[in-house]
């Protein structure tokens, strides 16, 4: 087990609507693409965040368990896009330096151990809601 390199733990999250909406922490390891294809078979998609209040209930969920997590934002190379309705981004909680494309291959977006947002590469298996 010497010199193996440790991914950082990504888990999801997927939203459940009703009345309002709840969102649901899975702790599945999964890329982008897996953890939407679940949320969509199994919930209703993965979660949006599109005021402070939404941003704060996702950071008090993912602080308990201090992980990474992906959520439904995307880069759809000409705009911002949440997965669930394919609607623009016009809220933001991107981390520092953030979007930065590393190496031009992130298109993908999770909520960071930190509560900021990330842009990551999608085939990264994270966690999601």
């Amino acid at each position: 087990w010497t010199g193996l390199k440790l991914l950082p733990v990504m888990w999801f999250l997927s939203v459940i609507l009703c009345d309002s909406h709840d969102y649901v922490l899975i702790q599945e390891y999964k890329a982008w693409n897996e953890a939407q294809d679940f949320c969509r078979k199994n919930y209703v998609d993965l979660a949006t965040v599109q005021t402070d209040e939404e941003w704060s209930e996702l950071n008090k969920l993912r602080a308990k368990y201090r992980s990474n997590i992906w959520i439904g934002l995307y880069d759809d190379v000409n705009s911002w896009r949440w997965s669930f309705r394919d609607e623009r981004l016009t809220y933001a909680r991107w981390d520092e330096d953030q979007p930065d494309n590393y190496r031009g291959d992130q298109d993908c977006v999770m909520l960071h151990s930190n509560g900021y947002w990330h842009y990551k590469g999608c085939n990264l298996k994270c966690v999601y809601k």
